[in-house]
């Protein structure tokens, strides 16, 4: 054979190698970069809005489809100060204008005072207590949808916007902005997805199965709002007014701050030892009719301020008592009509007890559109109670 014969027989091979070296690298990157590859879900995924939650401990459905999260991650996630009762077995739970109690094995939840049937149950299982989460929507003011497919439990704020959008056109949804990101899934034309976000020509969306992911801005609808967002207002710039809140003063001229919100904190009501609410002025009085009129003429607003006669230890140590005690206040309040009550405790020989009143106190008053204040004390952990309230009055 020639030597001619032979170059060229090598570089036809060398021309065959270089093609397959060509082809394995096409096909490395398009497996690295574009191949769209199933999500593997061994365990309940939990999305919350636009976020996957990493838990303490897994999601548990049953075959009912009954959702389960451990009160680890309950507590993490919504209520910091849910509270087992491990005596009488029971959960006691709070968020915003909601307080529920659920006991061990019992398909029934107390939301406000109000007893309905639920579909769970609160359980003990693999060694964990579990809330009965996909009954507690009402309570912790969600949406949910559990996407079998995908084994995604889809969670939304009904006190957050929502915004969605359609596909116009067959499109990628990516791990991230970019042309070189990675491909997670298609989108068809019309299939519906929540906007999350804009980001850059992107958006970041969730699909229906609860995958999160990035597509082209261009090649999806007109983001619509479907639901506003709820806001609950706290109070600020407080003025009180600590000179004027005693009703038998004499006040022939009073001096307000018109820039601020203006209040006085006389002391309205006092907790007896038999955890009654006893009125510690006469509404019907010339005194009060003539206070009320003062207050009004100078715009400013009264908080009903309420003293307790007896230690917290003897009228609130359980949640039965403390209940009672809540009871009383709320029905006094709403007689009255006032919109506002402060706290003004002097005797605080339990802290916890005198938190957990506060806890479940203030849901139930925000269910009726009156707000929480407490007036400061040495004992209290201030960053704590400002969590729970609407607003933390330090006396001068």
């Amino acid at each position: 054979m020639s030597n001619k014969k032979k170059m060229d027989k090598y570089a036809k091979r060398r021309l065959v190698l270089k093609i397959i070296v060509a082809i394995l690298i096409v096909l490395i990157i398009y497996k690295i970069f574009f191949k769209i590859k199933p999500v593997k879900n061994e365990d309940t995924v939990l999305v919350l809005g636009g976020e996957v939650q990493e838990l303490e401990n897994r999601i548990i459905v049953d075959s009912l489809k009954n959702i389960y999260l451990s009160l680890d991650d309950v507590k993490k996630i919504y209520d910091e100060n849910l509270y087992y009762d491990e005596v009488n077995e029971k959960v006691i739970t709070t968020f915003n204008k909601h307080i529920a109690i659920l006991n061990l094995d019992e398909k029934e939840i107390v939301i406000n005072d109000a007893k309905s049937n639920i579909n769970g149950a609160l359980r003990k299982m693999e060694n964990e207590l579990y809330l009965p989460f996909s009954d507690m929507e009402i309570v912790y003011d969600f949406e949910y949808n559990y996407c079998e497919s995908s084994n995604t439990v889809i969670v939304d704020s009904i006190s957050n916007e929502k915004i969605t959008a359609k596909a116009l056109k067959k499109v990628s949804v990516k791990n991230k902005p970019g042309a070189f990101s990675k491909k997670l899934a298609k989108l068809n034309v019309d299939e519906e997805v929540t906007v999350l976000e804009k980001q850059k020509k992107c958006y970041k969306i969730r699909t229906s199965t609860g995958l999160i992911g990035y597509v082209n801005a261009k090649k999806i609808g007109e983001p619509q709002s479907i639901r506003k967002e709820m806001n609950i207002s706290k109070l600020k710039d407080v003025e009180v007014l600590f000179n004027y809140s005693d009703i038998s003063g004499n006040y022939n001229e009073i001096n307000v701050n018109s820039d601020k919100y203006n209040v006085v904190v006389p002391n309205i009501f006092s907790i007896s030892e038999n955890k009654n609410i006893e009125l510690k002025i006469t509404p019907t009085s010339e005194k009060y009719k003539k206070y009320i009129s003062l207050l009004e003429k100078n715009n400013i607003n009264l908080w009903a301020t309420i003293t307790n006669d007896v230690e917290v230890s003897k009228i609130m140590l359980t949640y039965d008592e403390r209940k009672e005690v809540i009871n009383n206040i709320y029905y006094k309040l709403i007689e009255n009509n006032y919109k506002v009550l402060n706290i003004n405790f002097e005797k605080i020989n339990d802290i916890n007890s005198f938190y957990r009143f506060l806890i479940e106190l203030t849901p139930r008053l925000r269910e009726a559109g009156i707000k929480t204040v407490v007036t400061y004390n040495d004992v209290m952990n201030e960053e704590k109670v400002l969590k729970i309230v609407d607003y933390l009055v330090k006396d001068e």
